[in-house]
């Protein structure tokens, strides 16, 4: 088993995990769909606003102000890794879906 291999069982064995699904366990696909793009934009998306929603509580309780352009800056950034992580995952649940397709053919 090479190490590329190796991470797509370790993401797989993640994204199966309920607790990191929930409150959206409802929006995850079974093991023999795919994981579409479409789903990847909203899964950044709800994590964006839940990034965004603590630094905002962080805010009101340290009682200091952040300058628009860098909670704008910050959003972007959250909104970019959330993206990338979810991409990631989902080549790795596709990966596998495509093994389970080809396992039941």
């Amino acid at each position: 088993m090479n190490s590329s291999s190796r991470i797509v069982l370790i993401m797989n064995w993640i994204s199966d995990k309920d607790c990191l699904w929930w409150p959206l366990l409802k929006l995850r696909p079974s093991q023999d769909q795919i994981f579409s793009n479409k789903l990847v934009i909203i899964l950044a998306f709800i994590a964006t606003v839940i990034g965004h929603s603590i630094i905002i509580i962080i805010r009101l309780l340290s009682g200091k102000e952040v300058p628009l352009d860098v909670a704008i800056v910050i959003t972007i950034i959250l909104f970019l890794l959330a993206l990338t992580l979810n991409k990631f995952t989902s080549y790795c649940w596709n990966v596998r879906m495509k093994a389970l397709s080809v396992k039941q053919a």
